[in-house]
């Protein structure tokens, strides 16, 4: 019986340190905008959906826009977005209301973000596609 006692305490270490290691696995993707096509000089909405792909809830996740210099935010309340909760397999839909400038030049563009959440120890820096058409 004496040999059994060190691996059952092993065995609660190891599963104590598997529910630590849970995360949420947050990106984001271009669900749409408004207007369809985008074209320099518009005043343009982008809907950015959020995604929690992993196994555990995102606590406390902040949606921050990094800026592109044909992407201008006209609230800039939009730049740095508290989210909050998002469960397991969730996603949530956000707006974003841009100025392209009138010599925008026609082309596909990467928006940058960066995503963070209380329970998860990195940061992770990405991004959503654009397109400006002439």
């Amino acid at each position: 019986m004496k040999q059994s006692k060190p691996l059952l305490l092993l065995v609660i270490v190891v599963a104590a340190s598997a529910h630590v290691a849970a995360s949420p696995n947050l990106g984001i993707s271009t669900s749409d905008t408004d207007p369809k096509p985008i074209r320099p000089g518009d005043t343009a909405t982008v809907y950015v959906t959020l995604e929690n792909r992993g196994s555990d809830r995102g606590e406390g996740i902040q949606l921050n826009y990094k800026g592109h210099r044909y992407f201008e935010l006209l609230k800039i309340s939009q730049a740095d977005r508290s989210v909050g909760l998002l469960g397991s397999q969730s996603d949530t839909t956000l707006e974003y209301t841009m100025s392209v400038p009138d010599d925008a030049a026609p082309g596909t563009y990467d928006l940058p973000f960066t995503i963070s959440a209380s329970n998860s120890e990195a940061a992770v820096d990405t991004s959503v596609t654009v397109t400006i058409e002439p």
